[in-house]
């Protein structure tokens, strides 16, 4: 009775602490995980001033699961330069959602004069789809904010409120495909001497064709692939294999001889010795070796002439020589494009804290292309959203691209996100909607990615009013993708000594929810007064994104961060982040903290490395243990920015 009596204890104390816990995250601003993860997504949203028709002001802002936001803005940077936007949102009604968001202002010597804070309440439809409310921005006298490290003190030197309206950022990029003639054992047969067809045409990105045909060996045969621009987006590549589909001639952009330049494909070669060829149509990719999805759709018509003298040399590109024999042996080209992995796959959405927790994380990439190899810093977050770094990115040229991510399969994410291009003198001129396919191996540990499409949107076409899922065949855009690869990514890994005491990791979601939030953060050296601000948001799934002032050191203003982080105690943990400086070296920031029992405030330590750009980047390696060019350790102090209780709004 004494055993029973005491589990029992122990049983209703467990209960009593979970329902004070549940009524705590019911008030909490991440309370309603349900809701969180039906609202979490990316929105292109605009301002429009009291009595106005025009908007004035645009942004992209994501809402995440765990209450937490992060933003971007169009805003003329003429007035100084801006951090990012973080911040935290909860729900005020039944489609309602209060956001409250921070950043930081600097003039053009670096120097921090002026603090933002904006409050949204947004009002969605049925669908959260589309939503509508007000926005109120304050200017806050920094002394009054920074003195007290106190992100909800102070009194606005100057506040305005507009009307809002945004959309949702839908994932529509075009993947999946369903022919039958996907793969070669399913190529469709076509007969000699001549063949024709016209109502063919690549749907998705990932879409090949292929076609087997049987002729006499050493006949020519020419093969010929036109579109009609009116009608027809896609850039086509063609390639011929033999029965061991191993390439041997193929082209690019050759049209045939007496047609006009194009993007349309040519190629005249012969039948190999057993008379059996495959010819795969498919949406151009760099470089075009069959190896990963293009960047354009739509219908062509295919011309197969087999016998006849060819009307020009024999069109066969460098990139499909038949291989040299090597010691007997001939150097395999790829085989029949990309179809091993990417299979026909129902899509499926990003099933919030399921599948997409084990990929959750951020990674330094390389992209390589057309245009020569970029570093990227990419952030996957559990509830779907994602967002990209890229190098060089906070130059001026253009913001962190933001979006969202829906699966395509089981290890597969195929995310569509939007940035602003601006000129030299801080006007936005263009919207930019970029698209990526992720894939994962079952290990997790060797993933890797293509740029399928990237598209330049005019503003007016996509802002007036705010449409970022505009069509792809609407003239407002010129797509300029060219499926470049992202041949490697590698995770930033938090780097925490445990000293021999039970590993605390990310996935226990009980603190991450605590934790998660959006912070006003000041760095100092021992003994002495703060001498650089931040702003950081933490994710309940372990990432993590900050303002970083260290670029000032270096002539660069607005410098990010991204990484990740782990629990090393009770109330602790460790975060690893890394980000581009200008001179396109690299910045690791490794901060310690340890936080109140109210978990409202944090403080620690800061080691911040500066490494050369070969120490990381060649090989790729985000938490390489070289000795770095320079090492600076500070102390570091963090306050909650919160939402008041009474936000207004409904």
């Amino acid at each position: 009775m004494r055993t029973s009596g005491g589990k029992l204890r122990v049983l209703l104390a467990t209960l009593a602490l979970t329902a004070g816990w549940s009524i705590a995250v019911a008030q909490h601003a991440i309370d309603d995980f349900g809701f969180g993860r039906r609202v979490a997504g990316s929105y292109l949203g605009e301002l429009v001033a009291e009595g106005e028709e025009s908007p004035f002001f645009h942004f992209v802002l994501t809402l995440h699961a765990d209450g937490t936001v992060e933003s971007g803005d169009s805003g003329d940077n003429l007035l100084g330069f801006e951090s990012p936007s973080f911040g935290v949102w909860k729900r005020t009604g039944r489609r309602q959602v209060t956001v409250r968001q921070i950043y930081l202002r600097y003039d053009d010597a670096g120097s921090l004069v002026l603090i933002g804070r904006d409050t949204l309440v947004t009002n969605f439809d049925e669908q959260l789809k589309s939503a509508t409310g007000t926005a109120t921005g304050e200017a806050l006298a920094p002394s009054e904010i920074l003195l007290s490290l106190d992100p909800n003190g102070g009194e606005a030197t100057l506040s305005s409120t507009t009307n809002l309206r945004m959309s949702r950022l839908e994932v529509d990029v075009p993947w999946g495909s369903t022919d039958d003639n996907d793969v070669p054992e399913l190529a469709t047969p076509i007969e000699c001497p001549s063949f024709s067809t016209t109502d063919a045409a690549i749907e998705s990105f990932d879409d090949v064709d292929f076609y087997v045909l049987e002729g006499t060996p050493g006949e020519t045969v020419q093969i010929d692939i036109d579109t009609v621009p009116s009608e027809s987006d896609l850039d086509t590549i063609v390639g011929v294999f033999g029965s061991d589909l191993i390439a041997f001639a193929g082209s690019d952009d050759a049209p045939a001889p007496g047609e006009p330049g194009s993007f349309d494909s040519y190629v005249a070669t012969t039948f190999p010795i057993d008379g059996v060829i495959f010819i795969a149509v498919a949406p151009f990719v760099f470089p075009y070796d069959f190896h990963g999805p293009g960047y354009s759709i739509g219908s062509y018509a295919m011309h197969v002439d087999c016998g006849s003298p060819v009307y020009a040399a024999a069109s066969v590109d460098p990139a499909f020589k038949q291989p040299e024999p090597r010691d007997g042996i001939r150097t395999n080209k790829p085989q029949a494009r990309f179809r091993g992995r990417y299979t026909p796959r129902p899509p499926t959405a990003p099933d919030s804290f399921g599948q997409v927790k084990k990929i959750a994380g951020t990674y330094l990439a390389m992209e390589s292309g057309f245009f020569g190899t970029l570093y990227e810093i990419i952030t996957l977050h559990m509830d779907g959203t994602f967002s990209v770094q890229f190098e060089g990115s906070q130059a001026g040229s253009a913001e962190a691209v933001r979006g969202d991510c829906r699966r395509g399969g089981r290890y597969l994410l195929i995310c569509e996100g939007m940035d602003r291009l601006i000129s030299s003198t801080g006007l936005t001129v263009l919207f930019d909607r970029i698209s990526w396919v992720f894939d994962f191996d079952p290990a997790l540990d060797e993933p890797h990615g293509y740029q399928v499409a990237q598209e330049l949107f005019r503003t007016p076409d996509m802002l007036d009013p705010p449409r970022p899922n505009l069509g792809i065949d609407d003239d407002a855009f010129v797509t300029f993708g060219f499926g470049n690869e992202i041949p490697s990514m590698r995770r930033i890994e938090a780097a925490v000594d445990h000293s021999g005491k039970k590993k605390r990791g990310v996935r226990n979601l009980g603190f991450g929810k605590r934790v998660a939030g959006t912070y006003l953060g000041a760095v100092s050296e021992d003994g002495q007064p703060p001498g650089e601000f931040f702003l950081a948001r933490l994710g309940a799934d372990g990432t993590f994104v900050a303002s970083d002032t260290s670029d000032y050191l270096y002539g660069e203003i607005d410098g990010v961060v991204r990484g990740a982080w782990k629990r090393s105690g009770p109330r602790r943990l460790e975060t690893r982040a890394l980000g581009f400086l200008a001179d396109g070296d690299l910045v690791r920031n490794s901060l310690t903290v340890e936080f109140s029992e109210d978990g409202q405030r944090a403080s620690g330590s800061l080691k911040r490395e500066f490494f050369l750009r070969s120490q990381v980047l060649d090989p790729l390696d985000p938490n390489t243990d070289l000795p770095s060019v320079e090492t600076r350790l500070l102390r570091v102090t963090m306050k909650r920015l919160v939402i008041p209780e009474e936000p207004g709004g409904e």
